[in-house]
């Protein structure tokens, strides 16, 4: 996680991933996506429920990776590794 106009930095793993999938407007796939947290690095403490919406193209292409924090947006980000992560994730669903 990286937050923003701060230097803080760390690595998250996720041990488990489940996703709900919503089709929008016919030409967007919104997945929200509960995440499982490897135990060796917490989320930061401030945040109370880690998840991550993800928003792909009518063709499952991902535009856009959002971490939110109880359903909500947050000042946080992922890092690449973690985009890394959730983007084999959503690879795995059946987006149809």
């Amino acid at each position: 996680m990286m937050k923003y106009d701060s230097d803080y930095y760390s690595e998250l793993t996720f041990i488990n991933m489940e996703a709900e999938i919503e089709h929008r407007d016919g030409q967007w796939i919104d997945i929200y996506v509960r995440l499982t947290l490897d135990s060796a690095v917490p989320a930061p403490e401030e945040m109370e429920q880690l998840s991550a919406w993800v928003i792909c193209n009518a063709g499952g292409n991902i535009v856009q990776i959002v971490a939110l924090d109880a359903g909500c947006d947050t000042e946080y980000q992922f890092t690449p590794d973690e985009k890394r992560q959730l983007s084999a994730f959503v690879q795995t669903l059946d987006l149809n």
